[in-house]
Formats: C-alpha cells, structure tokens, sequence
C-alpha cells in the first residue's frame, strides 16, 4: 500500500505532509508533486469551492447520475451545469445521493498535474471531508478556523466552508438541530487573529456556547492528514478524471480499439451461429426439395432414401439409352439458358415421353422474350411455352423443351 502524501494549494505553491513520516513542506508546484508521485496522493479541494448537497434521482449507472446531478440541482446553482463536475457519494438511507460539485476548471487543473507528473493512485476530496465525521447522538458540529477560513462539518457528507466574517452569516441560512454541540479545532490563535477572533466571538454569542474549548493544532494540514483516508468521503475524481494505474493510462489510447474490436468478435460469432443455423435450414429445405425433384423426373420412384445414390442409378442407367442421352442433352440445354438471363431460377424439371418439362422464374415480362430469343438461337432444341403468368413474385414460365429433329441426325 502506497503512503499517503495530503498536498493542497497555497498561492502558486503547494503545502505537502506524509501522513506516515509526518514530514511537511511546501515549494514550487513540479518539485512537489515530482517528489511525491509515487506516493498515494490526496488533493485537499478548499470547501468554497465545493456544494455539498443531495440530489433525489432515481437509481441509475454513476455516469447518468454525476451527468443528470448538476442539472436536478440548476436553481441552487449560480453556474452554468455544463461547466461543473460533480462526484457522487452512496445512496443514502433516506433515499436520493450525497453529491459533491466544483466547477470543470479545478479538475482540469488536477488532471493536467496528474499526467504531466504520471501520478497513478490519486484522491480529491474537499477539505470540509478531512475533519472527522460528528456523531449524530447528540447533534454534534465540528468547526476548524485557520487564517482566512473556516470549515464546519454537519454531518457524514454534509457542511461549508467560508471566511470567518461570513460564519454568522452561514448560519443564519441553515436550520440548526436542537441542542446542537459544537467541536471547535483552530490552526491560529483566534486573540491574534482578528477575524477568527471576531467570528468565534460572534459563534459563541448566538449560539450561547461558554465556556469556549478551542483545541490547537499546529497547522491545517496537520489536522487533515490522517494516516487513513477519512470516512465517509466523496472523492471528485470520477467519470473522465478517473486517475488509473499506470500500466492502464498506457493502454488508455487502445481501449476503443479493443472494445470496437470485442463488439466486432461479439457480432461475428452472432452472425456466425445465425448464418450456420440458416445454411443448415436452408440444407435441410435444399434436400426435401431435392427429393421431390427426384420423385418429379423419375415419377415412378415413389420412395427416395438416398437422393445422391438413387439419382446417380436412374442418370447410370439413361446413360446408354436413347431416353437417358436425350435427358441429359434437353438438362444442359436448360441449364445454359440460367446464367444467360438476367436472375432466371430452374425450379422443376421433369422429364417424360423424350420432353423436358422446365418451371422457370424471372423477374419480369422481358424474362420470356430473352427465354424465347435464347432457344431460337438454338437449333438443336426445340421450346414451347406451356404458360406464363406475371405477378407481383414475378414472371412464371412453364416450357416444354425436345430435341430438334437436326439435332437426331
């Protein structure tokens, strides 16, 4: 497990602490984060940057809910939901999600550090989630002031963060809970500090809070950094600012490639199994109407079992008869015509008294004229139509096809 490193912003610089070696610093943005990218590191997010609110939305994926959040909540919201991330908690008891939201810029800022100085185990949580959850029973407030601010936790993921001046101010907008306890923290000396001294003065005042116990530490990321990620949280890097390991940012630039690929997989086996189970339907109807085509051409075969052997029998034994010769000759006469014609079908022949009875199918009236003007140029056989009838399935041809008397001499 990595060793946590809490690094929040001061000015152009950052204050960091090891929250294992208790070691602490501040410098220059990229010798910091230079120095501790190996590190887990947790981004401190000062809370007036941060609502922390509700959100009543019906359960659905993370992705639609931080999407549909900023949007459900557009009337509490000075800016426009386009330009705001939000992070989303655990559904709560009550029902509806705890939401964190800050404004695109503060993430864009975080995620540009992230991959310039390839930190792969990353939290942002605002500083309001580093001061320990209150308890419930009784009602209990924990307030941390520092120089220029202060930050009030109310409950598991609710609370503010604002100048001291405005504490009054906050509080006169919030609905407190009765006998409501206060747990005040401070990193400054509130009888030096003017303004912390004004607004805890003002906090004890309206909330008749005396004695005052004010327990010191000796500075903000003192108290914040534990040796444990505080619970419960909300960590605003979620949805694209996801910060994975390492080995996965590598792959990052294939992962569409590879799901486009696996989709493509997924389809063709799909298309696969439904082309194998048509092939083998249409195997099955190309075998029955095999047989009755059988059955048709040799009327007197009145059981097929073998298509292949029972056909290869009767074709053996015309072979070498006058009947077998003509049969075969008027066949491929019949069959020359098909690739000749634009999408002409043999659907039946039968073969009976020297005359090869054909049922062909075409498109359209111009199928029997191309028919006809096909076997005129051939003298060897001799064509008759029995019928033809166009419908809206196309032309139906019934043809009656001899062999020439030239062709017998």
């Amino acid at each position: 497990m990595k060793k946590l490193t809490y690094i929040r912003q001061a000015g152009d610089e950052l204050q960091w602490y090891e929250a294992a070696s208790r070691r602490s610093g501040q410098g220059p943005v990229a010798q910091v984060l230079e120095e501790h990218a190996a590190s887990h590191v947790v981004f401190i997010l000062p809370g007036t940057e941060v609502t922390l609110t509700t959100v009543n939305l019906p359960k659905q994926s993370p992705a639609r809910l931080r999407q549909a959040a900023p949007f459900a909540l557009e009337e509490k919201l000075a800016t426009d939901p386009e330009k705001l991330h939000c992070g989303i908690g655990r559904p709560l008891p009550q029902g509806g999600y705890a939401v964190a939201i800050i404004d695109r810029k503060h993430m864009q800022q975080l995620r540009a550090w992230i991959d310039e100085y390839d930190i792969d185990q990353a939290t942002a949580i605002p500083d309001i989630h580093c001061l320990p959850s209150p308890p419930e029973d009784p009602p209990t407030w924990r307030l941390h002031l520092e120089p220029g601010h202060v930050v009030v936790r109310t409950g598991g993921y609710s609370g503010f963060a604002c100048e001291p001046a405005l504490l009054e101010d906050y509080l006169q907008l919030i609905e407190l809970p009765e006998n409501l306890q206060w747990d005040i923290s401070a990193t400054t000396d509130p009888a030096t500090d003017s303004d912390c001294e004004a607004a805890l003065r003002s906090l004890c005042e309206s909330q008749r809070i005396d004695p005052v116990t004010v327990t010191r530490h000796t500075s903000p990321l003192h108290f914040y950094a534990q040796t444990a990620l505080p619970e419960p949280r909300i960590s605003l890097l979620q949805g694209e600012y996801t910060v994975e390991p390492g080995y996965q940012r590598l792959l990052a630039p294939w992962k569409a490639a590879a799901a486009l690929t696996l989709v493509w997989l997924v389809i063709g086996g799909v298309v696969h199994a439904v082309e194998v189970q048509r092939m083998n339907a249409q195997l099955e109807q190309l075998e029955s109407d095999t047989a009755a085509a059988l059955q048709r051409a040799f009327p007197d075969i009145t059981r097929v079992t073998n298509v292949r052997s029972q056909a290869a029998q009767r074709l053996g034994a015309s072979v070498g008869s006058d009947k077998g010769q003509d049969f075969l000759f008027l066949l491929a006469e019949a069959g020359s015509a098909i690739p000749q014609i634009n999408a002409l079908r043999l659907e039946e022949v039968q073969f009976r008294n020297g005359a090869l009875s054909v049922s062909l199918k075409g498109p359209g009236v111009e199928t029997l004229d191309a028919l006809k003007a096909h076997f005129a140029a051939r003298p060897e056989v001799s064509m008759s139509i029995e019928s033809a009838n166009a419908g809206e399935q196309g032309m139906q041809i019934r043809a009656r096809l001899e062999r020439s008397q030239a062709a017998r001499k």
